[in-house]
C-alpha cells in the first residue's frame, strides 16, 4: 500500500491524444470496422454460451 494517495482523476498524455483523435476521426476504415464485427462476435459468443451456433469445421470454409 503506498504511503501517497491515488490519483483517481489522471488522464495520461497519450489518453488525451487519443480522445482527440477520435473526436477528429469519427468514421472508422474497413480494416476497423472489421475488428469491431469480430469482437462483438467474439463478446456475444462469451456472453451467450448456450446459444445454438452453426458448427463449421476449417474444411467447410474451402
Amino acid at each position: 500500500m503506498s504511503k501517497y494517495p491515488k490519483l483517481m482523476h489522471f488522464v495520461s498524455e497519450i489518453d488525451q491524444f487519443l480522445q482527440k483523435f477520435d473526436a477528429k476521426h469519427p468514421v472508422l476504415s474497413t480494416s476497423q470496422e472489421k475488428e469491431v464485427q469480430k469482437y462483438d462476435k467474439i463478446y456475444f459468443d462469451r456472453d451467450n454460451p448456450n446459444h445454438p451456433a452453426p458448427i463449421q469445421t476449417f474444411w467447410e470454409a474451402f
